[in-house]
């Protein structure tokens, strides 16, 4: 979707260049790596769902940069009050309960690493139920939405990391689509809350993502009511609408023709036309759905968009969630930085690991690693440094990128790597040294990624070499990526999406 100004300038700019709102919207907006295949470029996060507002600052720091890592740079938090429920200290709707300042947390990850959020207002689960069409309702509704975001706005308008604001009433071709119920929206709620938003600063993002059932209304009777809406809310500057495959509202040719009324209708008003696809396997199943989907559903859009969201991120892609999580996201990564060479390989690991968390020879490279004991290959106090040689079965070239991932658990005596030395061997005798793959901030309690980027090196045995903490203690590793260069299209892919 978006990345930080910083950070973007750096990483992207070969496909696409920068689309600022109306001339005004001071955001940058980048849409492509640089590599072949078009990737997301960020994520929607349900905040209200599961145990995320108890997340620690270190939780969110690793769940972001999951994120950051397969180059998702922005994320779009639902809502910044769910009901009662506050997301941020100091609320002021009456009878609200804040349970954790998780807004600042986020905020806080953003400003120290370049990441953008876009925050969404106030939502609440009877929103457009039998009142939601009534003039009375919405006018309370934006009324409610406006102190939210005055709060926001009191407490972070000066984060670099805040890019805007979400409408988090979802619009629908099924409750508005006659003349006067699109008046009573527009006229007490969608635009006075824009204009309000928008005038808190005229450089930041006002987006809302509608959504369709293409049974209900075609799409360019859906496109003309947007064309209507845009004219009269000139504030909203940002539309997000969701693809409907995940919820079988959509078959891909009719996503085409529901995304071109989009374009058209945003090209007039000269707003930006961002996608929500639908990362879910279905409606009853909210978990993620097949690698083969998720990049066909991107290329779909892709002509028609600026920028690729999904829905929702920690449930479909997070891999700090679940394995079905994990593997899709691993694909994912594969898909747009480049195929683990690693994969399944055979491998040494010296000197011989402890009896308790012993070898099985599939660990380290079976692309897996949740935070469980039965994961990991471990060593306890080792006399010398811990050393896999990972054998990719012939000499590959252009390799980028070396990472392992490491436990650390404190309490456990389970201290994370000081660093890890990575060297390659054409021969399995003779080795070069590419480098130090280091972790900035090996968190307590976690799997810490350590990272050796940017090479362009050769070999058929890459050796990474332990580096242990100081202390009498375990050294805990338990998956090894050996990445080929970027943009390399997994064997998952259909023909259609490798074109």
């Amino acid at each position: 979707m978006m990345k930080g100004v910083n950070m973007v300038l750096e990483n992207i700019m070969k496909r696409m260049i920068y689309v600022v709102l109306v001339g005004l919207i001071g955001i940058s907006i980048l849409v492509e790596k640089a590599n072949a295949v078009r990737g997301m470029d960020g994520g929607f996060i349900g905040i209200y769902q599961g145990d995320k507002k108890a997340w620690t600052a270190e939780r969110w720091g690793k769940e972001l940069g999951y994120l950051q890592s397969v180059g998702m740079n922005t994320a779009v938090i639902s809502t910044a009050v769910y009901n009662t429920t506050a997301f941020y200290s100091g609320c002021s709707l009456a009878g609200s309960t804040t349970l954790d300042d998780t807004l600042t947390k986020i905020l806080d990850y953003g400003d120290a690493h370049g990441m953008k959020f876009i925050i969404g207002l106030y939502a609440e689960s009877s929103s457009w139920s039998q009142y939601g069409q009534t003039s009375s309702y919405l006018a309370n509704l934006c009324k409610t939405s406006k102190k939210v975001c005055d709060d926001v706005w009191s407490q972070y308008s000066s984060r670099p990391s805040l890019a805007g604001w979400y409408i988090p009433q979802e619009i629908d071709n099924l409750n508005w689509t006659t003349e006067a119920d699109r008046n009573t929206l527009v006229k007490n709620y969608l635009r006075p809350l824009s204009d309000y938003c928008r005038a808190k600063d005229t450089t930041k993002l006002v987006s809302e993502a509608p959504f369709y059932n293409d049974n209900l209304q075609s799409a360019a009777d859906y496109g003309t009511w947007w064309n209507k809406t845009l004219a009269d809310c000139t504030s909203l500057n940002l539309l997000i609408p969701q693809d409907g495959i995940g919820a079988a509202h959509a078959d891909y040719t009719t996503v085409q023709s529901y995304f071109n009324a989009f374009k058209t209708a945003c090209t007039t008003h000269h707003r930006v036309l961002w996608a929500d696809i639908e990362a879910y396997e279905s409606l009853s199943n909210q978990g993620p759905t097949s690698i083969g989907r998720l990049t066909t559903q991107i290329n779909v859009v892709d002509p028609y968009v600026t920028g690729i969201t999904c829905w929702e991120y920690y449930s479909c892609l997070s891999p700090l969630r679940a394995l079905s999580c994990m593997t899709l996201y691993n694909r994912y990564d594969e898909y747009v930085n480049g195929v683990n060479l690693a994969k399944g390989k055979t491998y040494s690991a010296l000197p011989a690991p402890h009896a308790s968390y012993a070898d099985d020879g599939i660990k380290l490279t079976d692309t897996l690693y949740p935070y469980t004991w039965a994961s990991q290959v471990g060593w306890q106090n080792p006399g010398t440094y811990p050393v896999v040689i990972i054998d990719l079965g012939a000499v590959k070239s252009f390799i980028g990128e070396v990472r392992a991932h490491c436990m650390r658990s404190d309490g456990s005596g389970v201290y994370a790597p000081q660093s890890i030395t990575v060297s390659g061997s054409s021969d399995g005798l003779n080795y070069q040294t590419w480098g130090s793959a280091l972790c900035s901030s090996p968190d307590n309690g976690y799997i810490n990624i350590y990272d050796l980027k940017w090479l362009n090196a050769e070999a058929r045995y890459v050796k990474l070499e332990f580096i242990p903490d100081s202390r009498n203690a375990f050294t805990m590793v338990n998956d090894i990526l050996i990445r080929q260069g970027t943009g390399m299209v997994p064997v998952e892919l259909s023909s259609f999406e490798a074109e």
